[in-house]
């Protein structure tokens, strides 16, 4: 059996690392992009099974990533969670249904609500989380 794969895209290194390292050690394999270009670029060639996204990005925002990523047939159904530092209530409402993101961690995101996020949206959980960063 194949691991799950997540794509992190995180242009901070420390985080990338960081997210890596927790994904990694609970058997996730992982693959990273540190911008826009990156990002939708290794989603189409590695496929993923889930995307983690940080909207902050250079070569583009996150926004604009998930929309593309929406709009390709290899990434239109992939599942994405949205990890910020900020994100007001209209910008979070906005990601959560227009976009089609999943669920949105805030920063910092303890390892143990990281790996609950993911494993909730990979359906491996029945209970769905909102917004885990928020408890």
């Amino acid at each position: 059996m194949t691991a799950t794969k997540i794509l992190i895209v995180e242009d901070e290194q420390l985080q990338q690392r960081a997210i890596a390292r927790v994904l990694q050690s609970d058997g996730y394999e992982t693959c990273v992009a540190s911008d826009a270009v990156a990002a939708i670029s290794t989603a189409v060639h590695e496929r993923p099974d889930l995307v983690l996204l940080d909207l902050g990005l250079p070569a583009g925002d996150g926004a604009l990533v998930l929309k593309r990523l929406r709009n390709l047939p290899a990434t239109s159904v992939t599942p994405v969670i949205v990890i910020t530092g900020e994100l007001v209530d209209d910008d979070r409402r906005l990601v959560l249904s227009g976009l089609g993101c999943n669920i949105v961690l805030t920063k910092p995101v303890a390892p143990e609500q990281l790996i609950r996020a993911v494993t909730d949206t990979l359906g491996e959980r029945h209970a769905h989380v909102e917004d885990v960063g928020q408890r």
